[in-house]
């Protein structure tokens, strides 16, 4: 398993819960989180697989969030 690390604009999880369905889209990932408390708004995503990764940056965008890659 992968854990992949974003810088978002998500800022309380409320913002956070309305984008369980896009995250539910990908079968590969284990779990995710965004913690909204540490100034990034940090998504931390965990996976087995991660090739959508891109489409799943784009889905957060158009939500009308910013993602940025932190680390890998």
């Amino acid at each position: 398993m992968e854990v992949y690390i974003y810088k978002t604009s998500i800022k309380n999880q409320n913002s956070a819960k309305k984008l369980k369905p896009l995250f539910e889209k990908y079968h590969t990932i284990h779990r995710w989180t965004v913690d909204t408390e540490y100034i990034d708004n940090v998504l931390r995503v965990e996976a087995f697989d991660y090739s959508a990764e891109k489409d799943l940056i784009e889905g957060i965008q158009k939500e009308g969030y910013h993602c940025e890659k932190l680390a890998y």
